[in-house]
């Protein structure tokens, strides 16, 4: 069993050993399912570039799903764009120039 505490249907808590004798919650299954739900398992979130994936739980049926959110690219990322533009744009440059000299300017 594995226990999500949720707040606005945002999984903010995961245990996958709530009634551990050692690493549990010392709770019941009542008290835990007050403030959260019990499931067998969790699914697997899309892999998706630049995005972070947020497990959901439906009140109305606690099912779960997830919510994708964009995230902002670390500096060295953008460094590393800036730089592969860098170099996209010089290679613009050596096309124009050797279309210049094949041309005969």
């Amino acid at each position: 069993m594995i226990y999500l505490k949720h707040i606005n249907g945002k999984v903010a808590f995961t245990h996958f050993m709530p009634f551990d004798e050692k690493e549990g919650l010392g709770k019941s299954e009542e008290e835990l399912k007050k403030e959260g739900i019990l499931v067998e398992s969790i699914p697997e979130p899309e892999q998706r570039e630049g995005f972070a994936s947020i497990l959901n739980v439906n009140p109305e049926d606690n099912s779960l799903f997830y919510t994708y959110e964009e995230v902002p690219m670390s500096q060295e990322e953008q460094y590393k764009a800036e730089i592969d533009g860098l170099k996209v744009s010089q290679l613009q440059q050596d096309e124009i120039l050797m279309d210049l000299m094949l041309g005969g300017v």
